[in-house]
Protein backbone atom coordinates (compact mmCIF):
# COMPACT_ATOMS: atom_id res chain seq x y z
CA UNK A 1 0.00 0.00 0.00
CA UNK A 2 2.95 2.44 1.04
CA UNK A 3 4.59 1.57 -2.29
CA UNK A 4 1.09 1.95 -4.74
CA UNK A 5 0.88 5.91 -2.55
CA UNK A 6 4.54 6.66 -3.41
CA UNK A 7 4.03 5.43 -7.16
CA UNK A 8 1.15 7.74 -7.26
CA UNK A 9 2.47 10.28 -5.85
CA UNK A 10 0.11 11.14 -3.54
CA UNK A 11 -2.84 9.92 -1.53
CA UNK A 12 -5.18 8.33 -3.96
CA UNK A 13 -8.34 9.05 -2.05
CA UNK A 14 -7.81 13.16 -2.52
CA UNK A 15 -11.16 14.46 -3.64
CA UNK A 16 -12.86 11.34 -2.98
CA UNK A 17 -15.53 10.23 -0.66
CA UNK A 18 -14.69 7.26 2.08
CA UNK A 19 -17.46 6.07 0.34
CA UNK A 20 -16.72 6.43 -3.11
CA UNK A 21 -13.50 4.97 -3.21
CA UNK A 22 -14.64 1.72 -1.16
CA UNK A 23 -17.15 1.34 -4.64
CA UNK A 24 -14.13 1.24 -6.60
CA UNK A 25 -12.55 -0.90 -4.36
CA UNK A 26 -15.05 -3.55 -4.24
CA UNK A 27 -16.56 -3.03 -7.73
CA UNK A 28 -12.26 -3.40 -9.28
CA UNK A 29 -9.97 -4.18 -6.61
CA UNK A 30 -7.31 -2.25 -4.53
CA UNK A 31 -4.88 -1.91 -7.30
CA UNK A 32 -7.08 -0.27 -10.18
CA UNK A 33 -8.77 2.11 -7.34
CA UNK A 34 -5.07 2.99 -6.30
CA UNK A 35 -2.90 2.83 -9.14
CA UNK A 36 -5.53 2.89 -12.35
CA UNK A 37 -4.28 5.05 -15.27
CA UNK A 38 -0.41 4.96 -14.30
CA UNK A 39 1.98 3.80 -16.63
CA UNK A 40 4.26 1.27 -14.69
CA UNK A 41 6.62 -0.63 -15.74
CA UNK A 42 5.54 -4.28 -16.74
CA UNK A 43 7.56 -6.05 -14.62
CA UNK A 44 6.38 -4.12 -11.61
CA UNK A 45 2.51 -4.84 -12.40
CA UNK A 46 2.48 -8.71 -11.49
CA UNK A 47 4.07 -7.58 -8.13
CA UNK A 48 1.74 -4.87 -7.11
CA UNK A 49 -1.24 -7.15 -8.14
CA UNK A 50 -0.03 -9.35 -5.80
CA UNK A 51 1.04 -7.51 -2.50
CA UNK A 52 -2.70 -5.83 -3.20
CA UNK A 53 -4.46 -8.33 -3.48
CA UNK A 54 -7.63 -8.08 -1.80
CA UNK A 55 -7.85 -11.91 -0.88
CA UNK A 56 -5.89 -12.65 2.33
CA UNK A 57 -5.97 -16.80 0.64
CA UNK A 58 -4.26 -15.68 -2.57
CA UNK A 59 -2.43 -12.43 -1.10
CA UNK A 60 1.21 -12.62 -2.37
CA UNK A 61 3.25 -13.66 1.01
CA UNK A 62 6.85 -12.44 1.56
CA UNK A 63 7.72 -16.17 -0.26
CA UNK A 64 5.79 -15.25 -3.20
CA UNK A 65 7.71 -11.70 -3.67
CA UNK A 66 11.20 -13.51 -3.00
CA UNK A 67 10.32 -16.13 -6.05
CA UNK A 68 8.80 -13.05 -8.35
CA UNK A 69 12.46 -11.19 -7.54
CA UNK A 70 14.49 -14.45 -8.09
CA UNK A 71 12.74 -15.82 -11.00
CA UNK A 72 10.22 -13.00 -12.29
CA UNK A 73 7.91 -15.85 -13.18
CA UNK A 74 5.32 -16.21 -9.95
CA UNK A 75 1.63 -15.72 -11.38
CA UNK A 76 -0.32 -12.79 -9.94
CA UNK A 77 -4.00 -13.01 -8.47
CA UNK A 78 -6.61 -11.11 -10.85
CA UNK A 79 -9.47 -9.38 -9.48
CA UNK A 80 -12.79 -11.00 -9.99
CA UNK A 81 -15.11 -9.06 -12.36
CA UNK A 82 -18.42 -8.83 -10.30
CA UNK A 83 -21.71 -10.55 -11.58
CA UNK A 84 -24.31 -7.85 -12.78
CA UNK A 85 -28.01 -8.45 -12.87
CA UNK A 86 -29.84 -7.66 -15.88
CA UNK A 87 -32.23 -5.39 -14.18
CA UNK A 88 -31.07 -3.97 -10.99
CA UNK A 89 -32.43 -4.10 -7.58
CA UNK A 90 -33.79 -0.27 -5.99
CA UNK A 91 -32.59 0.13 -1.93
CA UNK A 92 -33.21 3.13 0.08
CA UNK A 93 -33.29 5.43 -2.80
CA UNK A 94 -30.06 3.55 -5.17
CA UNK A 95 -30.70 1.19 -7.67
CA UNK A 96 -27.85 -1.71 -7.87
CA UNK A 97 -26.91 -4.25 -10.67
CA UNK A 98 -24.03 -6.24 -8.40
CA UNK A 99 -24.38 -7.74 -5.07
CA UNK A 100 -21.24 -6.95 -3.04
CA UNK A 101 -22.10 -2.99 -2.75
CA UNK A 102 -26.19 -3.49 -2.45
CA UNK A 103 -24.28 -6.16 0.47
CA UNK A 104 -22.62 -2.72 1.62
CA UNK A 105 -25.89 -0.68 1.60
CA UNK A 106 -28.23 -3.05 3.77
CA UNK A 107 -25.29 -3.53 6.33
CA UNK A 108 -25.08 -0.02 6.48
CA UNK A 109 -28.67 0.60 6.81
CA UNK A 110 -29.76 -1.82 8.72
CA UNK A 111 -33.62 -0.95 9.70
CA UNK A 112 -33.89 -0.60 6.31
CA UNK A 113 -32.38 -3.73 5.46
CA UNK A 114 -35.01 -5.64 7.90
CA UNK A 115 -37.98 -4.17 5.68
CA UNK A 116 -36.00 -5.85 2.84
CA UNK A 117 -35.16 -9.08 3.54
CA UNK A 118 -38.74 -9.80 4.66
CA UNK A 119 -39.98 -9.53 1.31
CA UNK A 120 -39.37 -12.16 -1.48
CA UNK A 121 -38.06 -9.11 -3.86
CA UNK A 122 -34.94 -9.42 -2.40
CA UNK A 123 -34.17 -13.37 -2.91
CA UNK A 124 -35.57 -13.49 -6.43
CA UNK A 125 -33.09 -10.85 -7.31
CA UNK A 126 -30.07 -12.79 -6.16
CA UNK A 127 -31.76 -15.90 -7.77
CA UNK A 128 -30.81 -14.17 -11.23
CA UNK A 129 -27.43 -15.72 -11.60
CA UNK A 130 -26.65 -14.11 -8.63
CA UNK A 131 -26.23 -17.05 -5.96
CA UNK A 132 -26.62 -20.49 -6.53
CA UNK A 133 -30.11 -21.81 -6.31
CA UNK A 134 -29.24 -24.97 -4.09
CA UNK A 135 -27.86 -22.11 -1.79
CA UNK A 136 -30.66 -20.17 -2.12
CA UNK A 137 -33.50 -22.29 -1.41
CA UNK A 138 -31.80 -23.45 1.50
CA UNK A 139 -31.56 -20.17 2.98
CA UNK A 140 -35.55 -19.04 2.08
CA UNK A 141 -36.22 -22.81 4.39
CA UNK A 142 -33.82 -21.54 7.36
CA UNK A 143 -35.30 -17.90 6.65
CA UNK A 144 -38.69 -18.98 6.60
CA UNK A 145 -39.46 -21.40 9.31
CA UNK A 146 -35.79 -22.09 10.89
CA UNK A 147 -34.60 -18.78 12.28
CA UNK A 148 -37.77 -17.51 14.74
CA UNK A 149 -37.98 -21.16 15.79
CA UNK A 150 -34.03 -21.17 17.04
CA UNK A 151 -33.22 -17.53 17.98
CA UNK A 152 -36.74 -16.17 18.98
CA UNK A 153 -38.28 -12.72 17.76
CA UNK A 154 -36.21 -10.76 18.81
CA UNK A 155 -33.12 -11.56 16.81
CA UNK A 156 -34.67 -13.71 13.90
CA UNK A 157 -34.65 -11.48 11.20
CA UNK A 158 -31.20 -10.01 11.91
CA UNK A 159 -29.78 -13.47 11.44
CA UNK A 160 -32.05 -13.87 8.13
CA UNK A 161 -30.69 -10.17 6.95
CA UNK A 162 -26.85 -11.19 8.17
CA UNK A 163 -27.41 -14.37 6.28
CA UNK A 164 -28.51 -13.05 2.67
CA UNK A 165 -25.23 -10.19 3.22
CA UNK A 166 -22.95 -12.98 3.49
CA UNK A 167 -25.16 -14.44 0.18
CA UNK A 168 -24.43 -11.05 -1.91
CA UNK A 169 -20.82 -10.91 -0.43
CA UNK A 170 -19.44 -14.14 0.57
CA UNK A 171 -15.82 -13.08 0.32
CA UNK A 172 -17.05 -10.33 2.81
CA UNK A 173 -16.75 -10.39 6.97
CA UNK A 174 -20.03 -11.10 8.72
CA UNK A 175 -22.19 -8.14 9.52
CA UNK A 176 -25.02 -8.15 12.22
CA UNK A 177 -26.18 -4.86 13.15
CA UNK A 178 -23.76 -2.82 14.89
CA UNK A 179 -21.10 -5.63 14.66
CA UNK A 180 -18.95 -6.22 11.86
CA UNK A 181 -16.04 -8.64 11.51
CA UNK A 182 -13.97 -11.54 9.48
CA UNK A 183 -14.30 -14.89 11.14
CA UNK A 184 -10.41 -14.63 11.47
CA UNK A 185 -10.68 -11.53 13.76
CA UNK A 186 -13.80 -12.17 15.22
CA UNK A 187 -12.10 -13.05 18.32
CA UNK A 188 -10.06 -9.25 18.52
CA UNK A 189 -13.27 -7.67 17.48
CA UNK A 190 -14.82 -9.60 20.12
CA UNK A 191 -12.51 -8.36 22.95
CA UNK A 192 -12.88 -4.76 21.29
CA UNK A 193 -16.82 -4.81 21.76
CA UNK A 194 -16.84 -5.45 25.98
CA UNK A 195 -16.72 -1.76 26.25
CA UNK A 196 -19.78 -1.34 24.14
CA UNK A 197 -22.58 -3.37 25.37
CA UNK A 198 -24.96 -3.02 21.88
CA UNK A 199 -22.29 -4.71 19.98
CA UNK A 200 -20.86 -7.18 22.65
CA UNK A 201 -24.41 -8.43 22.50
CA UNK A 202 -24.25 -8.65 18.18
CA UNK A 203 -21.22 -10.39 18.43
CA UNK A 204 -22.69 -13.13 20.73
CA UNK A 205 -25.37 -13.52 18.79
CA UNK A 206 -23.53 -14.45 15.88
CA UNK A 207 -22.06 -17.17 17.63
CA UNK A 208 -25.51 -18.48 18.87
CA UNK A 209 -26.85 -18.27 15.46
CA UNK A 210 -23.83 -20.32 14.00
CA UNK A 211 -23.33 -17.74 11.47
CA UNK A 212 -19.67 -18.47 11.46
CA UNK A 213 -20.28 -22.21 10.19
CA UNK A 214 -22.91 -20.30 7.39
CA UNK A 215 -20.03 -17.86 6.30
CA UNK A 216 -17.83 -20.98 5.78
CA UNK A 217 -20.12 -22.71 4.01
CA UNK A 218 -20.17 -19.81 1.45
CA UNK A 219 -16.13 -19.89 0.49
CA UNK A 220 -15.10 -21.77 -2.38
CA UNK A 221 -11.40 -21.41 -1.36
CA UNK A 222 -9.55 -23.12 1.56
CA UNK A 223 -10.15 -22.04 5.24
CA UNK A 224 -7.61 -20.33 7.15
CA UNK A 225 -6.56 -22.43 10.70
CA UNK A 226 -8.02 -19.92 12.68
CA UNK A 227 -11.59 -19.90 11.06
CA UNK A 228 -11.10 -23.99 10.81
CA UNK A 229 -10.60 -23.27 15.04
CA UNK A 230 -13.11 -21.20 15.75
CA UNK A 231 -15.99 -24.19 14.05
CA UNK A 232 -14.60 -26.61 16.20
CA UNK A 233 -15.16 -24.08 19.02
CA UNK A 234 -18.13 -23.21 17.65
CA UNK A 235 -21.14 -25.38 19.67
CA UNK A 236 -18.97 -24.49 22.93
CA UNK A 237 -19.10 -20.82 21.95
CA UNK A 238 -22.82 -20.62 21.03
CA UNK A 239 -23.60 -22.35 24.54
CA UNK A 240 -21.54 -19.60 26.42
CA UNK A 241 -23.35 -17.07 24.43
CA UNK A 242 -26.61 -17.76 25.37
CA UNK A 243 -26.04 -18.67 29.22
CA UNK A 244 -27.28 -15.28 30.79
CA UNK A 245 -25.73 -16.39 34.19
CA UNK A 246 -22.68 -14.11 35.66
CA UNK A 247 -19.21 -15.55 34.17
CA UNK A 248 -20.70 -16.63 30.67
CA UNK A 249 -22.53 -14.25 27.52
CA UNK A 250 -20.13 -12.02 25.21
CA UNK A 251 -17.84 -11.63 28.04
CA UNK A 252 -16.69 -14.83 28.45
CA UNK A 253 -16.88 -15.77 24.51
CA UNK A 254 -13.90 -12.70 24.34
CA UNK A 255 -12.03 -14.34 26.83
CA UNK A 256 -12.20 -17.41 25.71
CA UNK A 257 -11.41 -17.04 22.15
CA UNK A 258 -7.95 -14.82 23.63
CA UNK A 259 -6.02 -16.17 25.68
CA UNK A 260 -3.89 -13.49 26.09
CA UNK A 261 -6.05 -11.00 26.60
CA UNK A 262 -5.90 -9.70 30.38
CA UNK A 263 -8.74 -8.93 32.56
CA UNK A 264 -10.84 -5.92 31.78
CA UNK A 265 -11.98 -5.98 35.39
CA UNK A 266 -11.74 -2.20 37.00
CA UNK A 267 -11.09 -3.64 40.63
CA UNK A 268 -8.12 -4.11 38.77
CA UNK A 269 -6.93 -0.61 38.16
CA UNK A 270 -4.53 -0.56 35.09
CA UNK A 271 -2.47 -3.66 35.51
CA UNK A 272 -2.33 -5.87 33.30
CA UNK A 273 -3.49 -9.10 34.64
CA UNK A 274 -3.23 -12.77 32.09
CA UNK A 275 -3.78 -15.85 34.84
CA UNK A 276 -5.01 -16.57 37.98
CA UNK A 277 -2.19 -15.95 40.05
CA UNK A 278 -1.55 -12.53 38.88
CA UNK A 279 -5.37 -11.85 39.40
CA UNK A 280 -5.16 -12.51 42.75
CA UNK A 281 -2.21 -10.56 43.03
CA UNK A 282 -3.66 -7.57 42.13
CA UNK A 283 -6.81 -8.10 44.12
CA UNK A 284 -4.49 -7.74 46.82
CA UNK A 285 -2.01 -5.06 46.03
CA UNK A 286 -5.49 -2.87 45.99
CA UNK A 287 -7.14 -4.54 49.03
CA UNK A 288 -9.19 -2.44 51.38
CA UNK A 289 -11.69 -3.30 54.12
CA UNK A 290 -14.82 -1.72 52.00
CA UNK A 291 -13.57 -2.85 48.45
CA UNK A 292 -15.09 -5.20 46.42
CA UNK A 293 -13.26 -8.01 45.55
CA UNK A 294 -15.68 -9.72 42.54
CA UNK A 295 -17.09 -8.66 39.33
CA UNK A 296 -18.97 -10.30 35.92
CA UNK A 297 -15.09 -9.69 34.27
CA UNK A 298 -13.36 -11.74 36.89
CA UNK A 299 -16.01 -14.05 36.95
CA UNK A 300 -15.99 -14.48 32.51
CA UNK A 301 -11.92 -14.23 33.20
CA UNK A 302 -11.85 -16.82 35.47
CA UNK A 303 -13.86 -18.97 33.59
CA UNK A 304 -11.75 -18.75 30.55
CA UNK A 305 -8.43 -19.71 32.45
CA UNK A 306 -9.06 -22.30 34.91
CA UNK A 307 -9.81 -25.30 32.94
CA UNK A 308 -12.54 -27.69 32.71
CA UNK A 309 -14.07 -27.50 36.62
CA UNK A 310 -14.45 -23.57 35.36
CA UNK A 311 -18.54 -24.41 34.17
CA UNK A 312 -19.56 -26.04 37.02
CA UNK A 313 -18.12 -23.73 39.60
CA UNK A 314 -19.50 -21.08 37.84
CA UNK A 315 -23.20 -22.82 37.62
CA UNK A 316 -22.35 -23.28 41.42
CA UNK A 317 -22.02 -19.36 41.79
CA UNK A 318 -25.66 -18.98 39.55
CA UNK A 319 -27.17 -21.15 41.93
CA UNK A 320 -26.30 -19.10 45.46
CA UNK A 321 -27.70 -15.99 44.04
CA UNK A 322 -30.02 -15.03 47.28
CA UNK A 323 -27.82 -16.51 49.72
CA UNK A 324 -25.24 -14.79 50.92
CA UNK A 325 -22.85 -17.18 52.12
CA UNK A 326 -23.40 -19.95 49.79
CA UNK A 327 -21.96 -16.97 47.38
CA UNK A 328 -19.12 -16.23 49.15
CA UNK A 329 -18.40 -19.83 49.02
CA UNK A 330 -18.96 -19.93 45.75
CA UNK A 331 -16.91 -17.08 44.68
CA UNK A 332 -13.88 -18.62 47.10
CA UNK A 333 -14.11 -21.75 44.90
CA UNK A 334 -12.99 -19.94 42.07
CA UNK A 335 -10.21 -17.97 43.75
CA UNK A 336 -8.75 -21.59 44.95
CA UNK A 337 -8.87 -22.73 41.67
CA UNK A 338 -6.82 -19.85 40.28
CA UNK A 339 -4.36 -19.91 43.16
CA UNK A 340 -1.50 -22.08 41.17
CA UNK A 341 1.35 -20.60 42.68
CA UNK A 342 2.40 -21.31 46.09
CA UNK A 343 4.30 -18.82 48.47
CA UNK A 344 2.91 -16.09 47.23
CA UNK A 345 1.96 -13.62 50.19
CA UNK A 346 -1.64 -12.50 49.87
CA UNK A 347 -2.64 -10.97 53.81
CA UNK A 348 -3.98 -8.22 52.52
CA UNK A 349 -6.53 -9.95 50.17
CA UNK A 350 -6.79 -12.48 52.80
CA UNK A 351 -8.24 -10.33 55.94
CA UNK A 352 -10.55 -8.41 53.01
CA UNK A 353 -12.04 -11.57 52.40
CA UNK A 354 -12.42 -12.51 56.04
CA UNK A 355 -13.55 -8.99 56.59
CA UNK A 356 -16.69 -10.05 54.36
CA UNK A 357 -16.90 -13.74 55.70
CA UNK A 358 -19.39 -12.72 58.31
CA UNK A 359 -22.28 -14.51 56.39
CA UNK A 360 -20.48 -17.56 56.07
CA UNK A 361 -19.46 -17.95 59.96
CA UNK A 362 -23.07 -16.91 61.02
CA UNK A 363 -24.26 -19.75 59.06
CA UNK A 364 -22.88 -22.49 61.65
CA UNK A 365 -25.28 -23.16 64.67
CA UNK A 366 -23.37 -23.90 67.24
CA UNK A 367 -21.85 -20.68 69.15
CA UNK A 368 -18.70 -21.59 70.63
CA UNK A 369 -17.96 -23.19 67.24
CA UNK A 370 -18.81 -19.51 65.16
CA UNK A 371 -16.32 -17.84 67.62
CA UNK A 372 -13.74 -20.61 67.25
CA UNK A 373 -13.84 -20.27 63.25
CA UNK A 374 -13.86 -16.44 63.49
CA UNK A 375 -10.98 -16.85 65.60
CA UNK A 376 -9.31 -19.37 63.03
CA UNK A 377 -10.33 -17.49 59.86
CA UNK A 378 -8.78 -14.04 61.28
CA UNK A 379 -5.33 -16.44 62.25
CA UNK A 380 -5.16 -17.83 58.45
CA UNK A 381 -5.51 -14.33 56.90
CA UNK A 382 -2.33 -13.24 58.75
CA UNK A 383 -0.13 -16.07 57.12
CA UNK A 384 -1.20 -14.64 53.64
CA UNK A 385 -2.21 -18.09 52.39
CA UNK A 386 -5.79 -17.95 50.38
CA UNK A 387 -5.73 -21.77 50.41
CA UNK A 388 -5.79 -21.94 53.99
CA UNK A 389 -8.53 -19.47 54.76
CA UNK A 390 -10.28 -21.00 51.79
CA UNK A 391 -10.19 -24.44 53.54
CA UNK A 392 -11.37 -23.25 56.75
CA UNK A 393 -14.35 -21.16 55.23
CA UNK A 394 -15.37 -23.76 52.83
CA UNK A 395 -15.11 -27.17 54.74
CA UNK A 396 -17.83 -30.03 54.28
CA UNK A 397 -16.47 -31.77 57.58
CA UNK A 398 -16.98 -28.68 59.55
CA UNK A 399 -20.57 -28.05 57.71
CA UNK A 400 -21.57 -31.62 58.23
CA UNK A 401 -20.08 -31.95 61.83
CA UNK A 402 -22.38 -28.48 62.34
CA UNK A 403 -25.67 -30.15 60.83
CA UNK A 404 -25.50 -33.25 62.68
CA UNK A 405 -24.82 -31.50 66.07
CA UNK A 406 -28.11 -29.37 65.20
CA UNK A 407 -30.22 -31.81 63.77
CA UNK A 408 -28.90 -34.21 67.57
CA UNK A 409 -29.94 -30.53 69.50
CA UNK A 410 -32.83 -30.15 67.78
CA UNK A 411 -33.91 -33.83 68.42
CA UNK A 412 -33.56 -33.34 72.01
CA UNK A 413 -35.14 -30.10 72.05
CA UNK A 414 -37.76 -31.72 70.69
CA UNK A 415 -37.70 -34.91 73.23
CA UNK A 416 -37.59 -31.94 75.68
CA UNK A 417 -40.88 -30.46 74.79
CA UNK A 418 -42.36 -33.36 74.52
CA UNK A 419 -41.81 -34.49 78.22
CA UNK A 420 -42.97 -30.70 79.34
CA UNK A 421 -45.90 -31.10 77.48
CA UNK A 422 -46.79 -34.44 78.97
CA UNK A 423 -46.05 -33.03 82.32
CA UNK A 424 -47.98 -30.35 81.87
CA UNK A 425 -51.18 -32.03 80.93
CA UNK A 426 -50.59 -34.54 83.95
CA UNK A 427 -50.51 -31.21 86.02
CA UNK A 428 -53.65 -30.21 84.17
CA UNK A 429 -55.38 -33.07 84.83
CA UNK A 430 -54.57 -33.26 88.34
CA UNK A 431 -55.96 -29.41 88.69
CA UNK A 432 -59.08 -30.62 86.69
CA UNK A 433 -59.60 -33.86 89.27
CA UNK A 434 -58.72 -31.90 92.96
CA UNK A 435 -61.25 -29.21 91.27
CA UNK A 436 -63.79 -32.05 90.64
CA UNK A 437 -63.15 -33.47 94.11
CA UNK A 438 -63.46 -29.62 95.59
CA UNK A 439 -66.41 -29.56 94.18
CA UNK A 440 -67.74 -32.97 96.00
CA UNK A 441 -66.44 -32.18 98.58
CA UNK A 442 -68.02 -28.82 99.05
CA UNK A 443 -71.62 -30.42 98.07
CA UNK A 444 -71.22 -32.99 101.11
CA UNK A 445 -70.39 -30.37 103.56
CA UNK A 446 -72.76 -28.00 103.01
CA UNK A 447 -75.20 -30.62 102.77
CA UNK A 448 -74.22 -32.12 106.56
CA UNK A 449 -74.13 -28.66 107.64
CA UNK A 450 -77.81 -28.13 106.28
CA UNK A 451 -78.90 -31.19 108.08
CA UNK A 452 -77.58 -30.30 111.23
CA UNK A 453 -79.67 -26.80 111.20
CA UNK A 454 -82.97 -28.04 110.26
CA UNK A 455 -82.22 -31.11 113.79
CA UNK A 456 -81.07 -28.06 115.77
CA UNK A 457 -84.34 -25.71 114.66
CA UNK A 458 -86.27 -29.08 114.93
CA UNK A 459 -85.41 -29.49 118.32
CA UNK A 460 -85.67 -25.74 119.13
CA UNK A 461 -89.13 -25.29 118.47
CA UNK A 462 -90.16 -28.86 119.80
Amino acid sequence: MTLAVLLRGGDPRRGVSDDAFLDKRIADGSYEALLHGLNLHVRLVPMLRGLLEDNALTRWTVNDLGRFLDVGTVTSPQHPKLRRATLPYSFNGKTHFTPVPLARALAQNWAAGLEAVQSDDLYDWMARGLVESKRMEVVKRQDKYGSAARHGRAGSADVDLARAIMLLDPDGPIRLREFSAHPDGLACALADSMTKQTQARDGALILQAQLVEFWAKQQKQALGSNVLELLVNQPRLASYAQRPGIGFGPDRCAYDLNADLACQSPLLGSGAVFDGPGLLQSLNARASADGEIFDHHIAAFLGARIGNQADRLLTDLAAASGDRAALMLARLRLFAAANTSAGVDLSQFCRQVVARMGSVVESFHNRSFRQKLSRALDEAAATGKIATVIALADNPSFVTADRDGFSQARAEHQAITGALTVLKQAVEERLQRAEALGHSWAATVSSLFAAVAAAALFIVYM
